[in-house]
């Protein structure tokens, strides 16, 4: 998957990543995280294990429960795409909610 501003950001209004309250007020101020500050790489990493995490319980359901036996397997990039695209398709109440962060870098 890609650990861009909007995966993380999305997951958090989904309720699969929770931001500190901290960390909240600092990004509801427009606050800038520096590239490769502490809580810039916790957001990305725990995106993608969060995305890893989906993939494993599809690939356990896939296995263990008769209503998707036999279903294809969904890769990570899959399910960013289907992430990135709720928070498109939802950017307004998604907005409102969970701020974005900010980062000054050529990675994203």
């Amino acid at each position: 998957m890609f650990a861009d501003y909007r995966v993380p950001q999305a997951l958090a209004f989904l309720g699969a990543l929770e931001y500190s309250q901290n960390l909240l007020e600092k990004l509801g101020e427009g606050k800038r995280l520096e590239n490769g500050s502490e809580p810039e790489v916790e957001l990305r990493a725990a995106s993608i294990a969060v995305c890893d995490e989906i993939v494993d319980e599809m690939d356990r359901l896939r296995s263990e429960d008769s209503e998707f036996i036999g279903t294809r397997k969904v890769p990570a990039m899959e399910v960013d795409v289907y992430v990135w695209v709720y928070r498109r398709t939802h950017a307004e109440e998604v907005e409102k909610k969970i701020p974005f962060h900010r980062t000054r870098c050529i990675y994203y």
